[in-house]
């Protein structure tokens, strides 16, 4: 029985790279910006009438357990769950908005929160599942004019750590992966001095990750058995000496 990989943020550039690159192996559903052009995303990547395409609003819990809802009475038997969205805002702690922080901790805290625990319980029934959530190097080390996204990404890591602990006994690993500055549009739209300094770190001449890096990682952790990789914050920084 083919198994079945729940990708959410896949309209994205990881999304939809991790969604072409699993897609031979796993049934694919797709969770996308209400924005995307359905059809066009599935011409994209050459998708059948048979992958789920939804749109979903990360920011609107409501929306957010509708979809699911309706996920999983279509697909009963999630084996993956894996998280590639977010938004990201700069600006200094003292001038971060109200209307930043709230976006930043809905989209990157909440969100895979809420997911999380609605994948889970189908696969607790099964006693097995693989959880794997994108946060970023910057919910680790503290910079500059990063208060709303790297807080709402710190806070992502530790709950992946406690879903680890807790769903662990029953077969479910639960990880993260912390990218440094990825070759992206996300990565090419952050302003240009911490972009270089947060480059400056790395031991790789200063240059971004590629996106196909942190694809590989998660097949990796999708292709381990059991649970002996869980609770794992995993570093993909080029060689940061912190």
């Amino acid at each position: 029985m083919t198994k079945v990989i729940l990708v959410v943020g896949a309209n994205g550039e990881i999304g939809s790279s991790l969604v072409r690159s699993v897609s031979s192996i796993y049934q694919v559903i797709s969770l996308v910006s209400p924005r995307t052009d359905i059809e066009a995303f599935r011409q994209k990547l050459n998708l059948s009438r048979d992958d789920s395409i939804m749109p979903i609003d990360l920011s609107d819990q409501t929306s957010i357990r509708q979809v699911l809802a309706e996920t999983k009475a279509n697909f009963p038997d999630i084996s993956a769950l894996v998280t590639c969205s977010g938004v990201a805002t700069g600006s200094h702690s003292l001038m971060t908005t109200e209307t930043q922080l709230i976006d930043a901790w809905n989209i990157n805290f909440l969100a895979p929160v809420l997911i999380t625990q609605l994948v889970s319980r189908g696969m607790l029934r099964k006693k097995h599942g693989k959880i794997i959530h994108l946060a970023s190097i910057q919910g680790i080390i503290a910079e500059p004019g990063n208060l709303a996204y790297g807080s709402s990404k710190a806070a992502l890591i530790h709950a992946c750590r406690v879903f680890a602990r807790e769903l662990g006994p029953s077969g479910i690993a639960v990880n993260t992966i912390c990218p440094t500055v990825i070759n992206s549009k996300m990565g090419d739209a952050m302003d240009e001095v911490s972009r270089e300094r947060l480059l400056g770190y790395s031991a790789n001449g200063g240059n971004a990750i590629r996106i196909d890096e942190v694809i590989q990682l998660i097949k990796f952790l999708l292709s381990v058995e059991g649970t002996s990789m869980n609770g794992q914050v995993l570093r993909v920084d080029a060689g940061m000496p912190f």
